[in-house]
């Protein structure tokens, strides 16, 4: 029986071995979970072509904000405003016109504007849209009128905007704020253009990011 014992001795016990074998295959299982996971919450972005590179092409700018709001970017009634608002200061305050730009920020209304740094900055117009400024939606619903219960009809803001963009002339420039919102208001925006033979380009900016232009009208934050 003893003899008949050892034939079956294979000398080595493997169990240890064999914990470690299925503690690694569930760190392995655990880390293919995590990165799935993972992979599904990564939103993907791809950038629009920027093609626009004739000299008689030029940029309409639409600016998404964080609310999924689009508004139009009057970039050179801006520019037209800012000269004409640094010429009186010169005129009013003479060698310290520069301090009292750099002091106190100047508003059309709707953009505060950053005038010491046009006075200054080879031309560069730097603006940002005040918080209030409301912007128009894209293809939605407003809602129903509390006294009729009526469906309002959805803001066609885009589509009448579309109507004068020359699509041989212009091409429209998406500055788009930095919130699933302002993404899923530019994509329809932009599939609304393309439908309609209008060429589009886009930049990503920060949801309170002061927006800078060249003295051209280049959008300096531009990808």
């Amino acid at each position: 029986m003893a003899g008949r014992a050892k034939a079956f001795d294979t000398g080595d016990n493997l169990e240890s071995f064999n914990d470690i074998l299925t503690c690694l295959a569930g760190v392995l299982v655990l880390i293919v979970i995590l990165v799935v996971l993972d992979s599904k919450q990564a939103k993907i972005l791809i950038p629009t072509p920027i093609t626009q590179a004739a000299e008689n092409i030029s940029p309409v700018w639409i600016e998404v904000n964080e609310r999924g709001e689009l508004h139009a970017v009057p970039v050179q009634e801006l520019y037209d405003w800012a000269d004409a608002a640094i010429s009186a200061a010169q005129k009013e305050h003479g060698d310290l016109a520069l301090a009292k730009l750099a002091a106190v920020p100047a508003t059309n209304g709707a953009y505060v504007v950053n005038l010491y740094q046009t006075a200054v900055g080879s031309g560069m117009l730097e603006i940002q849209a005040i918080r209030d400024l409301e912007g128009h939606g894209i293809a939605q619903e407003i809602g129903r009128d509390p006294k009729s219960g009526i469906m309002i009809d959805y803001d066609d803001w885009f589509e009448r905007f579309l109507e004068t963009v020359d699509a041989e002339r212009s091409y429209v420039a998406f500055i788009v704020r930095s919130t699933d919102e302002a993404f899923r208001a530019f994509k329809v925006a932009r599939a609304r253009a393309w439908l309609d033979g209008v060429n589009v380009a886009y930049t990503l900016v920060g949801n309170r990011e002061a927006l800078q232009f060249a003295e051209r009208g280049d959008f300096l934050g531009f990808q």
